[in-house]
Order: C-alpha cells, then sequence, then structure tokens
C-alpha cells in the first residue's frame, strides 16, 4: 500500500446538496494536486469523474484511474493519494479525517468564477465577509468646537485657557465631530476592527511592503482606524497650516512633533498588540484616531456602509475577533467576548447582515 499526499489540488464546485451536505465533483482534467510519485516517475490521474461520499462525519470527493484513487477533504482540504489496499474509498475517507493531519489541499473556483481568489503560486484561497449595522435610528454626527488648553485634575478634565487662534481658525474651515462613532445613512457601522486571532494561522513571508500613510488635515486624523500588516513603513503627515504631534499610546513609533506641511516616515516592526491602539495630539486635543499593526494580513476596518472584508484566507477553521473603541470587545449573543470560529472555504464567506444594538455603543 503507497499512500502519499501532495501538496495542492484543483477543484471544482458543483453546489449539489447531498443528505444536506455540500458536495464536490473533482474535475480530473483540471487536478494538479493528484499527483503520485514513483522513484523518479509520476503518475497523473485523467480519468472520468468520481463522485463524493461522506464517512465519520467527513465529506469527501475522489476520482480514480489506472488503479490509483485521489481524496480530497471538503471538510479540511486534505488530500490523499494512493494505490493497493487505499482503493478502499472508506479507507481513503479515514486516513484523511484522521490521521492525515496536514492541510494540503486547497479548492479553487471553477473557470470564470468571481467567488475566489488565489495567492500568487496558484493556491486558492476565501474572503471573509460581513455588514455590521445600527439597529436602531442613526444617530446624528456630534460637531465639536474648539476648547482652551485643558490639563488633567483628580476631578476630570479642566479647561485652564481661552482656545487658541489657530484653533479657531481649524474650526472655522473645517466641520469637526466625534468619530468614536460613525453610522452611514444606510445604518452600516463605520470603523470596526476584524481580524484573525488564531494563532497558527499559515501566511507567507512578505516581501517589502509598501507604506501606510496617516495624515492630520481637515482638522482630524484620517484615516480615523487602520489596520495593516507589519513589518512596513509609516508616513506621518501634517497637511495643516499648524504644528502638529502624533502621540502613539502603544508606543509603535515614537511620539514626533511636525511643522506645518511636513511628514516623517517610521519603520513599524512586527507587533504582538491584543487591540488597536490610540493616537492623540496633545497640541491639538481633540485628536484621536485607533491604529493597528499585525503581524499577518488578515484584517480589516469596516466601510462607511459598514462592510468588512478580509481576502486571502488559508481555507481551514479560524478564530476571528472584533473590536470597536465604544465598547472594546464587539459581544452580542453569538459573539461571546467579540470572538467567532467560522470554517473557511473558496470563494466568498458571506455572513450577511449583523444588527447590532445601539446600547452596545453607549460611551463608557
Amino acid at each position: 500500500m503507497l499512500i502519499r499526499p501532495y501538496r495542492t489540488a484543483s477543484v471544482t464546485p458543483s453546489c449539489v446538496a447531498n443528505n444536506g451536505a455540500v458536495s464536490f465533483l473533482l474535475r480530473a482534467a483540471r487536478v494538479k494536486a493528484c499527483v503520485l510519485k514513483c522513484g523518479a516517475s509520476r503518475r497523473v490521474l485523467t480519468g472520468r469523474f468520481g463522485g463524493s461520499a461522506t464517512f465519520l462525519g467527513e465529506s469527501a470527493v475522489f476520482a480514480s484511474s489506472n488503479g490509483y484513487r485521489a481524496v480530497l477533504s471538503v471538510n479540511s482540504g486534505r488530500l490523499c493519494v494512493g494505490r493497493g489496499c487505499a482503493r478502499s474509498l472508506a479507507l481513503m475517507l479515514f486516513l484523511v479525517s484522521r490521521f492525515l493531519s496536514i492541510e494540503i489541499g486547497q479548492a479553487s473556483p471553477p473557470s470564470g468564477s468571481a467567488n475566489g481568489t488565489a495567492r500568487a503560486g496558484g493556491t486558492a484561497t476565501g474572503t471573509l465577509v460581513l455588514r455590521l449595522e445600527y439597529d436602531g435610528t442613526p444617530p446624528a454626527p456630534k460637531e465639536l468646537q474648539p476648547q482652551g488648553p485643558r490639563v488633567h485634575t483628580r476631578k476630570g478634565d479642566k479647561t485652564v485657557g481661552p482656545p487658541k487662534e489657530s484653533e479657531v481658525r481649524l474650526f472655522a474651515k473645517n466641520k469637526i465631530v466625534d468619530e468614536s462613532l460613525v453610522v452611514g445613512k444606510d445604518r452600516g457601522i463605520a470603523n470596526v476592527f476584524v481580524w484573525v486571532r488564531s494563532k497558527n494561522i499559515p501566511f507567507p513571508k512578505p516581501a517589502a511592503l509598501p507604506p501606510v500613510t496617516i495624515a492630520f488635515r481637515h482638522g482630524h486624523i484620517e484615516p480615523h482606524a487602520i489596520a495593516f500588516q507589519a513589518p512596513r513603513p509609516l508616513i506621518l503627515q501634517n497637511d495643516e497650516d499648524v504644528a502638529c504631534n502624533f502621540n502613539f499610546d502603544t508606543q509603535v513609533v515614537p511620539n514626533p512633533l511636525f511643522a506645518a506641511h511636513t511628514q516623517g516616515s517610521f519603520d513599524v516592526p512586527p507587533q504582538t498588540l491584543q487591540i488597536p491602539g490610540r493616537v492623540t495630539g496633545n497640541i491639538q486635543q481633540w485628536l484621536s484616531a485607533y491604529v493597528f499593526p499585525l503581524a499577518h494580513p488578515f484584517c480589516a476596518v469596516s466601510d462607511e456602509h459598514g462592510v468588512a472584508r478580509i481576502k486571502d484566507l488559508p481555507p481551514g477553521k479560524w478564530e476571528f475577533q472584533v473590536w470597536h473603541e465604544r465598547c472594546g470587545w464587539l459581544k452580542t449573543t453569538s459573539w461571546r467576548m467579540g470572538r467567532f470560529t467560522l470554517a473557511i472555504k473558496n470563494g466568498d464567506n458571506d455572513l450577511g447582515t449583523i444588527k447590532l444594538a445601539p446600547d452596545i455603543f453607549e460611551a463608557k
């Protein structure tokens, strides 16, 4: 008996439900992974379509040719190719479900499908999509007003003088609002962070990543929320006519001071932050934004419609974390501690619209 795994697979989904389980057809003419190495030679399965089966809770597809059989797990994406005693489908399913623990098979979409993505090496990946909706009347944005310098006392923050003329001018030419909760007209909630929490998720070692930019412009920090993979350069930019600083509470970069219309670049090393870090200003004391550098690329921030999208996820079961600056872990009846686990498959993995009660976002 000879049973060997091989590292890549190509599968065409047929979206046919058999006994409540979605099955797939293994298109032999497209199979790249069903290759069995025998010494210096190798055999390729080119026979007719196989079929689908379920054994011990494991759904799989199979194809046979010239005494060889390939079995691909739909659940885990593991692939097994064998001959001899391995012709037994039950045995192959048992081995795929129990012993071949390395995740090696990857499903790819049929030709012309827009639902799948692939990495540079041709390995198929999945995309997590979800929309976060405010389940109530969208709150009107609270417009901020210029205030004098403040100091922190035991009784709270205290204003100790009139606002500076430069601040008055900033507020005169910009409508500056509280961005701690941004809800669109379609009730989509912006600036919600979603990322993979699983420590064992594989990802390719990145080449030199392009820089990301955070700017002080229009009287506030843009963007208000950003997540990205590190290491990479971070450009801090002052587009206003007055000096400013960017004070990172997580010490991602030092607290730099920038004259008007200047910028600087800083190298952000790989981070081990548990939550996004806040960026404030000591000169413009109303400034607030959130930055989250991670070691992996699987992160997203919801847009103005409340949609968050994480691309290029490897198939498998991963734990995700959801966080918002108003409430921290975004907890629901289904998301204990703001976490959920999802088996990612090739193509779009759409969770649909998640409605969130207004009281979740009440300022603490």
